[in-house]
């Protein structure tokens, strides 16, 4: 997969004060643990077993369980895969793909000679008040030997990305199964910085959606109870997808400021045989907007809008 840098100084500036830690909260781990099984992912264990044998599925970590059980990369790669599958791409092909998306990784020694990843790591260093012992650790032999030991996984890196920045990023597959990072909205960039770009978009290729597969998860598991723990939604992402998975919701009003969800209304429909229950209702949740519909000068249902502040600005 090539390594394309495409952070903006204001995605930089995101990355250096860690406000996505507190929005994200448990996202690295989620990388590393498996934790969802294939069942989750909306995969029959007869496909599975079938990829399995083909070898297109990743590698699960521990094979004590006899259930698969998927880290949030493998679970976006498995994404991909019925992506592939709609446009009806041989499991021979796919099996290529994989080897190039998750089969490779940048060495951070050269990933450090990049001026623009010096300055943002520069830039955590001083927000951090670490500056002088970065440049003094970057002197230092034993660290450039163990920069060129390590490695950085471009595709962990990408769905990162996609995650935090809500950004719509894909990736571009050619005949050749060679992968091309790509984000829709800097499209310009990618003109202006690959000489190769245009004809790449020119001559026949596959376009992959990260962001697609990422909302596909969110859509799977939001009636699942353990979806509020999903590392890639926010506080604020959390408690809409609870609203609507509440059976009473039949309407939210989503209100943006600044481009963010500032404030949300839950419109909400409950069936009534008594004042008695009307009354306590109210009581329990304060009078917001309720609108009462009666039959023969009785209540029989009523509908009431509770507006919800949103906090993670």
């Amino acid at each position: 997969m090539k390594e394309i840098n495409f952070i903006n100084k204001e995605e930089m500036d995101f990355i250096v004060q860690s406000k996505f830690i507190s929005n994200f909260p448990g996202l690295y781990e989620s990388f590393h643990e498996p934790r969802y099984t294939i069942n989750d992912l909306g995969v029959t264990h007869r496909d599975a077993t079938y990829w399995d044998k083909k070898d297109i599925l990743p590698t699960i970590q521990s094979k004590i369980n006899t259930r698969r059980r998927y880290t949030l990369k493998q679970a976006v790669w498995i994404k991909l895969i019925q992506q592939l599958r709609d446009f009806d791409i041989s499991l021979n092909k796919i099996k290529d793909i994989k080897d190039c998306i998750l089969g490779q990784e940048a060495n951070a020694f050269e990933l450090f000679q990049d001026p623009n990843v010096q300055k943002m790591i520069e830039q955590i260093a001083e927000h951090s008040g670490h500056l002088e012992q970065y440049k003094k650790l970057l002197g230092d032999i034993t660290f450039q030997d163990a920069l060129k030991e390590g490695s950085v996984d471009l595709f962990e890196t990408i769905i990162l990305y996609t995650i935090i920045f809500r950004r719509d990023v894909s990736l571009v597959v050619n005949l050749n199964n060679e992968c091309l990072p790509y984000c829709f909205d800097k499209h310009q960039f990618f003109v202006d910085e690959i000489p190769e770009f245009e004809e790449i978009m020119r001559l026949p290729h596959i376009v992959l959606s990260i962001s697609n597969a990422v909302s596909q998860l969110i859509q799977d598991w939001a009636k699942k109870e353990w979806s509020s723990d999903a590392s890639f939604l926010t506080e604020d992402e959390k408690k809409i997808v609870k609203l609507l998975r509440d059976e009473h919701t039949e309407e939210l009003q989503i209100f943006k400021k600044d481009n963010k969800p500032e404030r949300v209304i839950q419109v909400s429909k409950n069936n009534i045989s008594a004042i008695k229950d009307f009354s306590n209702y109210i009581v329990r949740n304060g009078y917001q907007k309720i609108t009462v519909s009666t039959r023969q000068g009785k209540i029989v249902d009523f509908k009431n809008e509770v507006s919800l502040k949103l906090n993670n600005q």
